[in-house]
């Protein structure tokens, strides 16, 4: 019996940690104007701060995220030239 409370809140923690990760997916990106670029880098900060360093496991995905959510953002446009012409193996 103790063995099955214990694998429950295992599940629990692992359940939390997905969740976690799902809600960073979600966040909108409203804007591009300042106040709404921090609101939505407030709120990633609020979300990633509960996660542990091996909870994202594929950090492609990340950037490629990030990349979809800001690749309008004319601010950045310099930087996203540069990582164009970089190489491919390159960080």
């Amino acid at each position: 019996m103790l063995a099955m409370i214990a694998q429950r809140f295992r599940l629990d923690r692992q359940r939390k940690r997905c969740i976690s990760v799902l809600h960073l997916f979600k966040i909108p990106l409203t804007g591009f104007k300042r106040v709404e670029v921090q609101k939505f880098v407030d709120k990633c900060r609020n979300v990633m701060v509960n996660l542990k360093k091996g909870d994202i496991k594929d950090e492609q995905l990340m950037y490629d995220w990030l990349y979809e959510k800001f690749k309008g953002y004319g601010a950045i446009n310099n930087e996203i030239r540069k990582i164009r012409e970089s190489k491919a193996d390159s960080k």
